[in-house]
């Protein structure tokens, strides 16, 4: 019948139940799921924990409590592909209760079509009232069945995109372009086929594992039928033309209910009757066989079943699968001469030619009619399933009919699902070899051959690693267990969900078995700092502590001169480093925020920074004194161009760790331990506890961490070269040796801080944390015991020169210069008009001052032969001389110490009595 006329036909018969009043039920009615917390919580007493959320999920579910995110967030979400018939639900339905539930692992339903047209998952927020048995209240008409294409999809995810997350395919926004993605099958009937074993074979499903029972597809008969005529359970009480008058008559064709009421009912269904309440108000409801409580289903004879009419072609009725489910039933009625027949529209073209199959709902319904109206009836099914355990034990039970014994010909003989929904009859029939039974076959759950490579993968740390896997591989149902939920789901006025439910709460132990082993697990939130971390944060406040009491007395004896030698600024300089780097151990040691994890890396580089830079320019300053002391050049170092050098390198180190925080900011993360603890939950159920704790992450990329070391090993080479060089200056002036130490000991360190990046697969995040921490203060604590300490306790008499002497700091040369020929000029005796020039000091900057009164020697130029005057500049008092400071143009070399270098005539005096 067309369309346009099917739509009158439907608004004059709602017309009419308006103004005739019937009880109107639709199945468009929904009520709230009761289970959308989770079935356990909702019957298991003690039981509290909500469910985990699914991408099925409104976020407002979330919010309002009804379900909570996953424990931890390397769980990625399961999407199971869901068959359109009742067991592959029920399957679907326990590995939800199981991941979401027990092991808190996301999970949603596959349909094949967007959630929001079609609901099938367990925690649906609304869902189809059950009033009777004999409704599932799932329709699967217009849905579509699990194929491995979805596991194809999952697996190219991998390789394209890196990911196995089936929430990344489609737009929600674009619904006309979805693509079907799911993980695993529960249910698969041809696990076995050649599509299957190819995509195996290319890795994109993993080898078929058991579901645990055995699938059998037959032709079943009702009870009270086979009762009357026992002939008919098998192919030979059917076959034949003596038995066609008889299987007309016995089996009747099945009226839908739209069809009733157009073609039977005599006043259209407008007023109630024994079959009929009302018409049908929806499309859906038009095909509809049987609807509890409004349309028992109607059977009649039809001009298919008048042999009178049709001596050779009348023919019973058969129910058969819709067209994309291979059955063989057209194949083995037309080579055994079975005169029976479906009329179903599936596969069928305008002249009703085809395989006239009906859907899986209208089959059901069908059997439902035939037990409400005592109809016989002859249908292909298959076990298990909720039908078949509905009506198990009752004059309605479905009794299996034998056909001829299942041999490797017949199989191999037999027609494929593209052949059966040919229009073609010879098509459909196929090869008379294979008209014969269906034999039993395990059943299997498909795996996508992406799922175990991401879920089980290295970069996951083994105490978070998602159970998924191994839990679908090791789900199984039995057949006793699925028949135990198939009956609780025919049972009168409880629901699919509400069977699920109850079995599995009445179950635990059974579901607990497909949990692996230390699952499911909880994490524990471990903030408080272990004996070792309290340790490292005790040792950084001592070393902080330490450097401040340091910085104290170098104040209190800045004007020894040991520390005047050392040039006092440069010791604060140092100082400030060794304070910022005791407060970055301090910040490393305590458990981390993203704020001391920024804080950390810029204490710690700035520190080095500050600790390391002084000293490499100090020592050049020394070396290139030296070099000009060679040559007799004059070199002007100034405290604007040292300290400027200082302050451009901490500059750049500043700017180098705000590129770092701002393109890849230091944060923290989580590190997870499995502790062998365990906590047991009100409802009984022991959870293994994993011991959260969080580390600094220096970024996504280690390159930061490793230039920032780099930085610091370059700071060191260079210390070291410079340090080479000055190995020959007199050791009252020389920091070679201690500068040795020093860069030393800064080595060793750095190479344990590289040994702690070695380590983060064998140590966690936090621990590695503590012992950097500890290097830190041990570093630390080092460089104020060899640099700084020997001089706060050195005493002024072994820094000062011996008499008659001259000392340059750390410039042997120079003095050498001013008291023997230059360039070829005789010298006078060894000792020099000053005398002894082999003393100097301790410190790296140069410091000219003389050992004895000037006044009670004449000058070398006198000495020399040379007749000028005294002057009065010659002949100032040592007082005197304290009180002037060195002018940028005194003499050859200029010192930027003003209180060391406070004496310029004597250094005078000794380069200009040098005459040749």
């Amino acid at each position: 019948m067309m369309r346009p006329l099917k739509s009158l036909v439907r608004g004059f018969l709602l017309l009419s139940t308006i103004i005739i009043p019937a009880v109107i039920s639709s199945d468009d009615d929904t009520i709230p799921n009761p289970y959308i917390a989770g079935c356990l919580r909702e019957t298991l007493p003690g039981w509290t924990n909500v469910r985990v959320c699914g991408s099925d999920d409104d976020p407002s579910l979330m919010e309002q409590g009804i379900c909570r995110p996953a424990e931890f967030e390397e769980y990625m979400e399961i999407r199971i592909s869901v068959a359109n018939w009742d067991s592959p639900v029920i399957l679907t339905w326990l590995i939800q209760i199981i991941l979401s539930e027990i092991l808190g692992v996301p999970a949603s339903v596959e349909t094949g079509r967007p959630h929001h047209l079609e609901h099938r998952g367990l925690y649906d927020p609304m869902v189809s009232p059950v009033t009777t048995a004999a409704s599932s209240g799932l329709d699967y008409t217009n849905t579509t069945s699990s194929h491995t294409d979805v596991l194809v999809v999952a697996s190219d995810l991998l390789q394209n995109q890196g990911t196995a997350d089936c929430r990344v395919v489609n737009d929600d926004d674009k619904t006309d372009e979805y693509t079907a993605c799911a993980h695993v099958i529960p249910e698969y009937w041809d696990a076995n086929s050649l599509e299957a074993q190819e995509l195996i074979f290319a890795n994109k499903i993993e080898p078929a594992q058991t579901t645990g029972f055995l699938g059998h597809e037959s032709w079943f008969v009702t009870k009270f039928t086979a009762d009357d005529d026992p002939t008919l359970v098998s192919y030979r009480g059917l076959m034949g033309e003596a038995n066609r008058q008889k299987m007309a008559d016995m089996f009747l064709r099945p009226t839908t209910w739209r069809d009733y009421c157009l073609e039977v009912s005599p006043n259209n269904c407008r007023l109630s009757d024994d079959v009929a309440q009302r018409a049908p108000s929806t499309e859906d409801e038009d095909d509809r066989m049987f609807v509890p409580g409004l349309y028992t289903g109607h059977f009649r004879a039809t001009d298919d079943n008048n042999c009178t009419l049709n001596p050779t072609t009348c023919t019973g009725h058969i129910g058969n699968y819709p067209c994309g489910w291979t059955s063989h039933v057209e194949q083995s009625l037309y080579h055994l001469n079975i005169p029976l027949k479906s009329d179903g529209m599936e596969g069928v073209d305008e002249t009703g030619n085809g395989k006239g199959g009906y859907t899986s709902s209208q089959l059901a319904d069908m059997w439902h009619a035939a037990n409400a109206t005592k109809s016989n009836l002859i249908m292909f099914w298959w076990t298990p399933q909720p039908l078949y355990y509905r009506y198990l034990g009752s004059d309605a039970e479905m009794q299996r009919i034998l056909l001829p014994p299942v041999t490797q010909a017949c199989v191999e003989a037999r027609t494929t699902a593209a052949d059966e929904c040919s229009l073609n009859q010879t098509v459909r029939a196929g090869d008379p070899k294979g008209a014969c039974d269906n034999a039993p076959h395990e059943l299997h759950k498909l795996i996508t051959g992406a799922l175990q490579q991401v879920i089980q993968s290295e970069n996951i740390p083994a105490a978070i690693r998602s159970p998924a896997y191994d839990m679908l591989r090791i789900f199984q149902v039995t057949d006793a267990q699925l028949g135990d939920i198939s009956q609780l789901w025919q049972q009168p006025d409880i629901s699919p969900r509400q069977a699920v439910c109850r079995w599995a709460a009445d179950n635990l132990d059974i579901l607990y078995h497909s949990v692996p082993t230390s699952y499911p697990r909880v994490a524990r939130l471990d903030n408080e700092l272990s004996g070792f971390g309290i340790a490292m944060t005790v040792l950084g406040a001592i070393t902080t502590i330490l450097v401040l009491v340091t910085a104290f007395f170098v104040y209190k004896r800045r004007n020894k001169l040991a520390v005047r030698y050392a040039q006092v600024e440069f010791v604060w300089l140092l100082l400030c480093g060794s304070f910022l780097i005791a407060i970055g151990a301090i910040l490393t040691s305590l458990p981390a925020t993203d704020g001391t994890c920024v804080a950390t890396v810029w204490f710690i580089n700035i520190g080095y920074t500050l600790e390391l830079v002084p000293l490499i320019v100090k020592v050049a300053a020394i070396n290139e004194m030296l070099n000009a002391a060679s040559r007799l050049r004059r070199v002007t170092l100034t405290h604007k161009s040292l300290f400027g050098a200082v302050a451009v390198i901490s500059v750049l180190c500043c700017v180098f760790l705000t590129i770092w925080t701002v393109l890849d900011s230091p944060n923290k993360k989580a590190v997870y331990d499995l502790t062998g603890e365990t906590t047991t939950t009100d409802a009984g159920v022991q959870e293994h506890i994993v011991g959260k704790s969080y580390y600094c992450s220096r970024g996504e990329s280690d390159a930061w961490q490793f230039s920032a070391v780099a930085w610091n090993a370059v700071m060191l080479f260079s210390a070291t070269v410079l340090a080479f060089q000055t190995r020959n200056v007199q050791q009252s002036f020389n920091e070679s040796r201690t500068l040795a130490f020093l860069i030393y000991s800064h080595f060793v360190f750095v190479i344990l801080r590289i040994c702690t990046f070695l380590l983060v697969d064998s140590i966690s995040g936090t621990t590695l944390d503590q012992l950097r921490s500890l290097l830190y203060s041990l570093d630390t604590i080092f460089t104020i015991a060899i640099y700084i300490f020997p001089k706060l306790i050195a005493k002024d008499s072994d820094m000062r020169p011996s008499l008659g002497s001259a000392h340059i700091s750390g410039m042997v040369d120079l003095v050498h210069s001013a008291q023997f020929s230059i360039n070829g000029c005789a010298s006078g005796n060894s000792a020099g008009p000053y005398g002894d020039a082999s003393s100097l000091g301790y410190a790296s900057d140069l410091d000219v001052s003389p050992s004895a009164d000037p006044s009670s020697r004449k000058p070398a130029k006198e000495q020399a032969g040379r007749e000028e005057p005294y002057t009065e500049e010659d002949t100032r008092s040592d007082g005197d001389k304290e009180n002037n400071n060195l002018g940028e143009n005194a003499a050859d070399i200029v010192i930027y110490d003003d209180d060391i270098m406070d004496s310029k005539s004597y250094a005078d005096d000794i380069i200009k009595q040098v005459d040749c």
